[in-house]
């Protein structure tokens, strides 16, 4: 059973592999970034869309369960900290059994990262990684988003690594 488990993650990983080298691109010029992902990946723009509040969605395809949210705060006057405090607390308030894996600076070249597993009962126990870059009074969070057991096969650092500022 367990060499079957390991021949289906490595079939997972190679397909999420061979998709990322094959890779869309989602340029937002008005919010100023843009991130590659796979074309298999399902794109949903505007998310959430008020004045000071925009986010873009980036899921992967229904057997994989994973999402990349770009979300970008405008007029924004923290610290990427406090945003990352903020996310905390409300996931405490959310969900049971969160896990603070890492709150901190410097990682992967981002400001401020945070890393948390928690449990939705609808979903399971799930892993999301928050990074986050300001520039100027606008902030930027990167969301990844997956199953617990299953998110290092869905690569989301290597998503993570492409997002550039303009």
């Amino acid at each position: 059973m367990a060499i079957k488990h390991v021949i289906i993650s490595l079939l997972l990983i190679g397909f999420v592999f061979t998709a990322c080298d094959q890779k869309a691109v989602l340029n937002n010029e008005k919010f100023g970034y843009s991130i590659e992902y796979p074309p298999s990946w399902q794109l949903e723009l505007n998310a959430i869309s008020t004045p000071d509040i925009h986010s873009d969605y980036i899921w992967a395809p229904k057997q994989y369960k994973g999402l990349v949210a770009i979300t970008v705060y405008n007029n924004y006057s923290g610290l990427c900290s406090e945003a990352a405090n903020a996310v905390l607390d409300q996931c405490r308030s959310d969900y049971q059994n969160v896990v603070v894996i890492q709150n901190g600076k410097n990682c992967l070249g981002w400001n401020w990262c945070l890393t948390i597993d928690y449990y939705d009962p609808g979903t399971g126990s799930l892993r999301d990684f928050y990074y986050y870059r300001k520039k100027g009074n606008q902030l930027y969070e990167v969301q990844t988003t997956g199953i617990k057991d299953d998110y290092d096969s869905l690569a989301l650092d290597r998503l993570v690594a492409t997002f550039k500022l303009q």
